[in-house]
């Protein structure tokens, strides 16, 4: 079975957070400003950047797994809002935090 090729499209996304510690605590930071892509299905996309540039932030609010703070932009997958059911049939994430129990691995 030929699975259809999709365009992830993301548009203006945009993620504060609150900051809970310190003494900038309850003071908004701006951690992801008006970012823009593109990503086509069976083409490799990299994502590059150094440590705290937002990189695993951006895939959270892409994949639709990112609650805290405030995300706002357009996601488009296959030029339709993304919805998670289309995602999860059509996408994968590997998160970069391992989330198996060590035990059972």
């Amino acid at each position: 079975m030929e699975v259809p090729k999709h365009t992830l499209e993301f548009n203006d996304i945009t993620y504060d957070v609150v900051l809970k510690a310190g003494k900038e605590a309850g003071q908004t930071k701006r951690i992801l400003h008006s970012i823009s892509s593109s990503c086509v299905s069976g083409r490799l996309t990299a994502l590059m950047g150094p440590s705290g540039a937002g990189k695993s932030s951006l895939l959270d609010i892409l994949a639709g797994v990112k609650v805290a703070g405030k995300a706002r932009g357009q996601v488009l997958l296959g030029g339709a809002p993304r919805r998670a059911a289309d995602f999860a049939r059509l996408a994968s994430y590997v998160q970069q935090k391992d989330v198996l129990v060590p035990s059972a691995t």
